[in-house]
């Protein structure tokens, strides 16, 4: 399992981000267009490789389906241009959220071809995308529901991005996702949180925390993904506004303390012969 954290994790500049995720023993990085600011692309891409990261992820594309004609051309204009942007970075995905636009369309059939749409204009960069359904989202608020459209989208370059806190957060059975197809589990995100009486959207960017300094079944979630036969990256997307009273070094080696906490949790939960062994490698 390679382990990754998103940029939003930590604090400070996104130099200082990327050297305590480097120092911390972290292999990849989601990049958040926010922390990008006036560093040129090359540089950054020059800082994540001598840093020893690569950039898994570049995030967040919001709103892009479920939407009008018109605007569907718009976007996948605008995603030619950060298609572009990610080459130079040398980042691998496109994080693509479900759209939470109160004029959103309730149409899975549409958002699935628009999604086919994005994901060639991805392939065709050599890039790919990933779809993540947001616990608030409009019409597509599970992981269940996302997965469906990625189906029917049946496109290589588009695959299925999970979230533990969203696929927790929400009172909604979620024991199935071990019976996804890994092959389309595109990445996944690990986000603990304490059991607070708030609206989800106000929980998520502001009381999320590390895995099992919560009340959220993080280790569950992640050996069900495990068994989809998913083995790539897992990523820590903390949001949290204690969290970020602390630099980044400390913040990234609490981070990568908790990712390996979590592996051995779920490694001792099964049998030597049921082969939910994780790699130790960054």
């Amino acid at each position: 399992m390679k382990r990754s954290i998103a940029t939003v994790t930590m604090t400070g500049t996104l130099p200082e981000k990327l050297r305590a995720a480097s120092a911390a023993g972290f292999g990849g990085i989601e990049l958040c267009e926010a922390d990008i600011g006036e560093i040129s692309l090359r540089d950054i891409a020059s800082m994540a490789m001598d840093w020893g990261l690569q950039i898994d992820v570049l995030q967040p594309f919001r709103n892009f389906e479920g939407i009008s004609s018109f605007q569907h051309e718009r976007n996948l204009d605008q995603a030619d241009r950060i298609f572009d942007r990610m080459n130079e970075l040398g980042a691998a995905r496109m994080l693509v959220c479900s759209n939470t636009q109160e004029q959103a369309l309730r149409d899975d059939r549409l958002s699935a071809s628009q999604l086919r749409d994005l994901a060639g204009k991805a392939a065709k960069h050599g890039l790919k995308v990933g779809f993540e359904a947001l616990s608030w989202g409009t019409h597509i608020c599970t992981f269940d529901h996302a997965y469906r459209i990625i189906a029917e989208a049946d496109h290589p370059a588009l695959g299925l991005v999970v979230d533990s806190f969203h696929t927790l957060a929400l009172p909604f059975a979620w024991d199935t996702i071990a019976e996804i197809d890994g092959s389309r589990i595109a990445y996944v995100q690990i986000a603990d949180a304490m059991k607070l009486d708030l609206p989800v959207i106000e929980w998520s960017r502001h009381h999320r925390c590390l895995p099992a300094d919560g009340d959220l079944d993080v280790s569950g979630f992640l050996a069900a993904v495990l068994a989809t036969g998913y083995r790539g990256p897992v990523s820590l997307e903390i949001f949290s506004d204690a969290l970020k009273l602390l630099p980044a070094g400390e913040i990234a080696r609490r981070g990568m303390r908790s990712l390996i906490s979590l592996e051995r949790q779920i490694e001792t939960a099964f049998a030597p012969g049921d082969d939910m062994r994780v790699s130790a490698a960054g």
